[in-house]
C-alpha cells in the first residue's frame, strides 16, 4: 500500500480545518449559553427588586390602614352617644 504525499497533506489539512470549525462552533454556542445565563441573572435581579419593593409598598400601606383604622376608632368613640353632652340622655 502506498500512500501519496498530496493524500496524506489533504487528508490531515481536512482533519484540522473540521477541528478548527468545530472549536469554533463549541465556542459559539458557549457565548450565547453565557448571554442567556447573564440575561436570566438581570431578569431575577429585577424580579427580586420587585418582591423587595412590593413587600416595602405593602407593608408602608399595612401602616396606613392601622393609623386609619385607630384614626376611625377614636373618631367614633369620641362621637359615641354616652360621650357627647347633646346626646347622653338620650342613650340612658
Amino acid at each position: 500500500m502506498t500512500v501519496n504525499v498530496q493524500s496524506l497533506v489533504m487528508a490531515i489539512l481536512g482533519g484540522v480545518i473540521s477541528i478548527v470549525l468545530a472549536y469554533f462552533a463549541v465556542i459559539s454556542r458557549v457565548d450565547k449559553i453565557e448571554a442567556h445565563s447573564q440575561t436570566q441573572d438581570d431578569r431575577m435581579t429585577r424580579i427580586e427588586q420587585t418582591q423587595i419593593q412590593q413587600k416595602s409598598d405593602t407593608n408602608q400601606q399595612l401602616r396606613d390602614i392601622s393609623s386609619d383604622v385607630s384614626y376611625i376608632r377614636n373618631y367614633l368613640l369620641n362621637n359615641a352617644a354616652g360621650s357627647r353632652d347633646d346626646t347622653r340622655r338620650w342613650s340612658k
